[in-house]
């Protein structure tokens, strides 16, 4: 890790976190997918309009698509509560090896 920069940690963060989010969202059903896009805003963030119910993604609206992945993917990563940069970028220094099957980058 020691020629590793803080921009090159943090990508690999960020593909870390990717990874963890993506493998969740691979779990879901149609149907858990659209019940986590059509969740109430948690306070921390902004309030998104919920999809319309008649705009499944078997449709073919790219926009819509996008705005139900979207809120999917953000409910997904408060529910996971992934660790912040400081707290991951530790753990890393700890035992980066840990961390190897999740990153793609490697």
């Amino acid at each position: 890790m020691a020629d590793l920069t803080d921009v090159d940690l943090w990508l690999l963060y960020v593909d870390w976190s990717a990874t963890q989010i993506n493998k969740r969202l691979l779990e879901l059903s149609v149907h858990d997918l659209w019940a986590l896009a059509n969740e109430p805003a948690g306070p921390d963030s902004a309030e998104v309009p919920t999809v319309p119910a008649d705009l499944l993604p078997a449709q073919g609206s790219t926009v819509e698509l996008l705005q139900l992945v979207r809120r999917a993917t953000l409910s997904i990563a408060r529910e996971l509560n992934l660790p912040s940069f400081a707290v991951w970028k530790q753990a890393y220094a700890r035992d980066s090896a840990a961390f190897a099957p999740d990153i793609t980058r490697i």
